[in-house]
């Protein structure tokens, strides 16, 4: 079986059994998610212990994600997975003393990768929030990138800390 369909080749693809634009809300929410979930993937191989696992289950949910944005699949652990998050930043703001002001990545390898993954994550949120406007999403959905992109500011100023 080929992956080379050529349809791309008129900018077009076929998503769900219909033909839709490469530069479609839905793809470009995809997409980004897609690199998202590429980026903490890279990042994962940096960290150790029970942030490995953080990252695993993030790229798990992006999976369910984006399963659930392509083909309608219920994405039933997100209200949960959104409270595990809000508990996290919870967690991480009372062990760090927060710098409220924008920081300039780059301190090490591991933050500079975190916060990487943490544009990404505002960039995946805004094409979710597009797409939103053409077909309602589960709100969980929205709320997720949201939570997320504060968990990876977070996890940054802690790569820093230490």
């Amino acid at each position: 079986m080929s992956i080379s369909t050529e349809r791309g080749d008129r900018g077009k693809s076929y998503w769900n059994g219909r033909e839709v634009d490469k530069d479609s809300p839905l793809l470009e929410a995809i997409g980004m998610i897609d690199e998202l979930q590429s980026r903490l993937g890279l990042t994962k191989i940096l960290v150790e212990g029970e942030d490995k696992s953080k990252f695993n289950q993030m790229e798990m949910d992006l999976y369910s994600i984006m399963g659930n944005l392509s083909c309608g699949q219920e994405w039933n652990d997100g209200e949960k997975r959104v409270l595990e998050l809000k508990s996290e930043v919870e967690r991480m703001e009372a062990d760090l003393p927060i710098n409220r002001s924008f920081t300039i990545p780059g301190e090490n390898e591991i933050e500079a990768n975190i916060n990487s993954c943490r544009t990404a994550c505002r960039t995946a949120e805004r094409r979710v929030v597009t797409l939103n406007k053409e077909v309602e999403l589960n709100e969980n959905v929205l709320k997720y990138f949201n939570r997320l992109s504060d968990v990876l500011y977070l996890m940054a100023i802690e790569q820093v800390k230490n």
